[in-house]
């Protein structure tokens, strides 16, 4: 099967690059290139490929709301591809937020040292391809545009405090993550873990960028680290993070079968095996079933379960893959589970 690109970048020395790691794949061809937003939603529209590569910085239209109007109208995966990340930061987890699959850099071809031959791209993309194209063979909802947050008057939760928080998020979790984490402060009787999907080279951003749209403290997790309540703990992109027996936080370098890192199930399972019985697994938004065994590996160890309800996931995948094996005990939206984490916060406050 070839795999059709869609390539979008302003530069035309960067769509040229671009166009040469796809025709050099045997089973890749460029379908079209468009020179800004505005016109790859057009383009997309008329024809619409595998696979979008999606440049942030352009004029017109940049690549965040290109992929939030392709995603409404003409759904297809995308992978946002930039070299220009230094003040636009904020871009990369819109583009994200709004459906895009992942983000990487651009390759850079020549003679020099630095320079790739586009192979990782590819890899990337042919990852990203097969995810989607098997998700809807499996008839999930792999595609779904985003939609208007609203409570979900069926969840169940309890108001008790918890001693640890794990949440696992994919493709659409920034968005969600900030939904909950903004309700929250530094009074937070609980800590929080956080696995998300994101290339390696963002991740240090994605941790910058949630500490400054949040009040609670948002860091990268130090391998080692013990847990302190009122801090949230992200997970590096170069190894799987895990609870260990004292309570503290570590890498296991070990990949897992899945394409991600760091790997949802195996944060999870750790939670199962290790985290306090009043401790809960969430789990958000994203393609594919990560995280769905590990959900109900801390389901049976007595834990909490959380998944967030369909009609607010950009893609229902996981958390539908953890429905379907009885990982859940409740479905809610990402507001309404901020809303009951925040009443873990006051009834602690009001008790202290």
């Amino acid at each position: 099967m070839t795999i059709r690109v869609g390539i979008v970048n302003d530069m035309r020395m960067a769509r040229e690059v671009l166009r040469r790691v796809v025709a050099d794949a045997k089973d890749m061809e460029p379908l079209w290139m468009a020179n800004d937003g505005q016109e790859a939603v057009q383009m997309c529209a008329q024809q619409r490929p595998d696979i979008i590569l999606m440049d942030l910085v352009m004029p017109v239209m940049n690549g965040a709301i290109a992929t939030e109007q392709i995603m409404r109208d003409s759904p297809c995966p995308i992978l946002l591809v930039t070299s220009t990340i230094d003040g636009h930061m904020e871009l990369v987890y819109e583009g994200l937020s709004f459906g895009a699959l992942d983000v990487t850099t651009t390759p850079v071809l020549g003679d020099n040292r630095d320079s790739d031959d586009g192979e990782l791209l590819r890899q990337k993309m042919r990852a990203l391809h097969n995810l989607a194209r098997h998700a809807g063979q499996r008839g999930e909802a792999t595609l779904t545009p985003r939609s208007t947050v609203t409570p979900v008057t069926h969840t169940t939760l309890s108001q008790k405090a918890v001693s640890t928080v794990f949440i696992g998020a994919s493709t659409g979790g920034p968005a969600a993550l900030v939904d909950i984490l903004q309700a929250l402060d530094t009074r937070f009787p609980a800590a929080i873990v956080v696995a998300q999907h994101i290339d390696s080279e963002f991740v240090v951003g994605l941790a910058n960028w949630l500490d400054s749209s949040c009040d609670i403290d948002v860091s990268l997790a130090q391998d080692g680290e013990s847990l302190a309540r009122g801090k949230v703990y992200l997970a590096n992109s170069q190894s799987h993070l895990i609870l260990r027996p004292d309570n503290t936080v570590g890498y296991a370098a070990q990949a897992s079968d899945g394409f991600y890192q760091p790997c949802i199930d195996a944060l999870f399972c750790s939670a199962a095996q290790y985290a306090a019985r009043d401790s809960i697994g969430v789990l958000l938004t994203g393609m594919g079933r990560d995280g769905a065994r590990g959900l109900l590996a801390m389901r049976d160890a007595g834990l909490r379960t959380i998944v967030q309800n369909q009609e607010s996931c950009v893609v229902a995948s996981m958390p539908a893959a953890a429905l379907n094996i009885g990982a859940a005990t409740e479905v809610a939206a990402p507001l309404e589970i901020a809303k009951v984490l925040k009443s873990f916060n006051s009834q602690a406050i009001n008790t202290s």
